[in-house]
């Protein structure tokens, strides 16, 4: 399992960036590009979780 919870790193990593520009943008940008972040932000972080439960379930059919 510890071979696919690294190999989703860069997904998180990716999500985590997202989430840093959706919270910067809310300060100072205008609100379409703010939506169009947050969406992003949320769509990353899905497929963090997604994949984190696929990792966990099929650790417990292995």
């Amino acid at each position: 399992m510890g071979e696919k919870v690294k190999a989703g790193e860069p997904l998180m990593e990716q999500a985590v960036q997202a989430l840093r520009r959706y919270h910067e943008a809310q300060e100072t940008g205008p609100a379409e590009e703010v939506e169009k972040l947050r969406l992003e932000a949320e769509t990353f972080m899905t497929a963090v979780s997604v994949y984190q439960l696929r990792v966990s379930r099929s650790k417990r059919i292995a």
